[in-house]
C-alpha cells in the first residue's frame, strides 16, 4: 500500500488558523468556530488522503489549466471510488474534483474525463460522489463559490479505505 503525501497536521492547522484569523468574516461567520469543525474532521487514518482549506466569497474559481489546489499525491497508482465532502455552515459550495493518471513533461496531467464539478453542494451534510479511476497518481479538490468564510473538507475513498 502506497501512503498519501499530505501536509502534516500541525502546518495544516497553522496555516488554516492564520487564514481564518486574517479574514474579516460577515456576521455569524466565526473564525474559531471555522477552526473547530476543521480540527473535528481530521482523519489521521485516511488511508488515501485527505484535504481541507479555508474558503470565502472572495475567492476564485480553480483555473483548470493552473497546477495550483489542494491534492494529495501517490507513490504508485492508486485505485479510487471517489470522494467524500462536506463544508461547513449552512450555505452550500462549489466543488471541482479532478483526478491525473500519470506526468506529461514534468506536468501532472489532469484528464479532462476525471474532472467533475458539483454544484452547490449543501453544507452540513457529507455527500460521498463517484469518480472511480483504477490508476490515479493525484487528486485534487477545489471548493469555491463561498458566499460567507467557512471551510470544506475532503476524504479520498478507495480500496484502501474498504
Amino acid at each position: 500500500m502506497t501512503r498519501a503525501v499530505a501536509v502534516p497536521r500541525a502546518a495544516a492547522a497553522l496555516v488554516l488558523a492564520a487564514a481564518a484569523a486574517a479574514c474579516s468574516a460577515p456576521p455569524g461567520a466565526d473564525p474559531d468556530e471555522i477552526d473547530r469543525w476543521l480540527e473535528e474532521r481530521l482523519e489521521p487514518s485516511a488511508p488515501l488522503g485527505a484535504m481541507s482549506a479555508a474558503v470565502g466569497p472572495g475567492d476564485p474559481a480553480p483555473d483548470p489549466a493552473s497546477p495550483a489546489g489542494i491534492s494529495v499525491a501517490y507513490d504508485h497508482p492508486e485505485r479510487i471510488e471517489g470522494v467524500r465532502l462536506s463544508c461547513f455552515g449552512d450555505g452550500s459550495l462549489d466543488f471541482t474534483v479532478e483526478v491525473a493518471t500519470g506526468v506529461v513533461d514534468g506536468v501532472v496531467a489532469y484528464d479532462r474525463a476525471r474532472s467533475v464539478t458539483y454544484e452547490d453542494l449543501r453544507c452540513g451534510p457529507e455527500h460521498e460522489v463517484a469518480l472511480p479511476v483504477a490508476d490515479a497518481t493525484r487528486v485534487r479538490v477545489d471548493g469555491f463559490g463561498a458566499d460567507r468564510d467557512g471551510a470544506w473538507y475532503a476524504v479520498v475513498v478507495g480500496d484502501a479505505t474498504a
